[in-house]
């Protein structure tokens, strides 16, 4: 008696390669998709940006660049509250006023609240000495962004 063998797709073994591509096909799919939504927030926050810049240009015309911060200087700044949006924190316009526009800043805004994380580079002069500094706004306005963060690399 002569066995008939199974066509390949009637194997089990086949089947489980199958869904395997298949997971593999749409972890694949997703990550593009991930990729495409970032790109695609990215470019509503630098447009965030653009708006923005406009109202923190007359705040850099009027401020004297301070290129080296003191530890005093550091020390000074109010931390506020984040619970509270920053209640009790140095505002974003008298730290911009005092040393000038950061180095860069990264905006985000979410439910209507903004934080800003802007970074002074080289403060002190030299390579390596940096300053961190994270503002929010309950609102979103640019003219209410108070400090709740603060951090320094020399």
């Amino acid at each position: 008696m002569e066995k008939n063998k199974k066509p390949f797709y009637k194997k089990w073994w086949f089947w489980v390669i199958v869904v395997i591509l298949f997971f593999i096909g749409l972890g694949s799919h997703q990550q593009d998709n991930s990729a495409e939504k970032s790109n695609n927030s990215s470019s509503s926050v630098k447009a965030v940006k653009s708006a923005s810049t406009s109202s923190k240009a007359a705040v850099s015309k009027s401020s004297s660049l301070k290129t080296e911060w003191t530890e005093d200087d550091y020390n000074a700044l109010a931390t506020g509250d984040i619970a509270s949006y920053g209640q009790g924190g140095t505002s974003y316009n008298v730290v911009v006023a005092k040393f000038g526009k950061p180095s860069s800043t990264s905006e985000s805004t979410i439910s209507g609240v903004k934080d800003v994380v802007c970074d002074w580079t080289n403060v002190k002069g030299g390579l390596g000495s940096n300053i961190a500094l994270t503002f929010t706004s309950k609102d979103g306005i640019d003219a209410n962004l108070l400090l709740i963060s603060k951090s320094k690399a020399n």
